[in-house]
């Protein structure tokens, strides 16, 4: 395999208000023309991720929750999948993270002998995530899919949000800003994520495209870096890839400027 791209879904290649792609569907299908695989990388449950691959007729290996799981169609590589690898709604998942109940458990807790002010996704009915995120119910209730990890909403001072996550890491745990919420999980990222598809796919060169903090260290380790415009971008550091580039459009669009400088020189 000559290439792949791994790209993130929301402020990225979905417009972040209206979860629209439209605006790189010429690059979509220039990708999908030449057979380079495509890897969503998302905060989205992979329920949701479902909708968005059969939307944009993309049929390859996906990582979601942040890396809490990566997501293979059977036979995929070419060969059964290794046994630490198990089926669930008609993928092999290979996880990287605990069982979101632990998250939720210790929140619980937190909130609790605390006194820690925030909600989160397991305290909103579908109804009052679709109010927050701009989703349609049907999409926020395959948001409340979750396997391995909890967004939330800080609704308490900058002090309080340091001891909060200084309580997280006793426990393993970590936050991540994401582009619209903060991300309760566990000791996993995009970046390990890749590293195992990337293993396992081969591929001479690797593109990640991604806009917020929490694709940072994916970025990092690709060959070739897109950070598309948005308002956490300014914050993303990278050191490792050979090339970086940053759009001047936001969103899909920012993404389909990026592929069509990149298309040519791709192999």
């Amino acid at each position: 395999m000559r290439t792949a791209i791994f790209t993130d879904l929301d402020g990225t290649l979905l417009d972040r208000d209206t979860y629209s792609w439209a605006a790189a569907a010429a690059a979509l299908d220039r990708v999908r023309q030449r057979e380079i695989p495509l890897i969503i990388a998302t905060s989205k449950t992979l329920a949701e991720t479902v909708v968005v691959r059969s939307q944009i007729l993309n049929d390859h290996p996906f990582i979601v929750e942040n890396g809490a799981a990566i997501a293979v169609p059977p036979r995929y590589f070419g060969f059964e999948a290794p046994q630490r690898l198990e089926s669930w709604n008609g993928f092999e998942l290979k996880r990287f993270s605990e069982s979101r109940d632990l998250i939720l458990s210790l929140l619980g807790e937190l909130r609790r002998d605390h006194g820690y002010r925030f909600e989160g996704f397991g305290d909103w009915t579908p109804q009052e995530l679709a109010e927050r995120s701009g989703l349609p119910v049907e999409d926020a209730e395959r948001a409340l899919e979750r396997c391995g990890s909890e967004p939330l909403v800080w609704l308490d001072t900058d002090e309080n949000l340091g001891r909060f996550r200084q309580r997280l890491a006793r426990n393993g745990l970590r936050l991540v800003q994401g582009g619209r919420f903060l991300h309760v999980m566990g000791d996993f990222d995009k970046a390990k994520a890749f590293a195992w598809l990337k293993s396992m796919l081969k591929p001479e060169t690797t593109v990640a495209l991604g806009d917020s903090p929490n694709d940072e260290a994916m970025l990092d380790q690709a060959d070739i870096a897109v950070v598309v415009r948005s308002p956490h971008s300014d914050s993303i550091r990278l050191t490792q890839p050979q090339r970086i580039i940053k759009t001047k459009n936001t969103g899909p669009a920012g993404w389909q400027e990026a592929l069509e400088a990149l298309l040519p020189e791709l192999p």
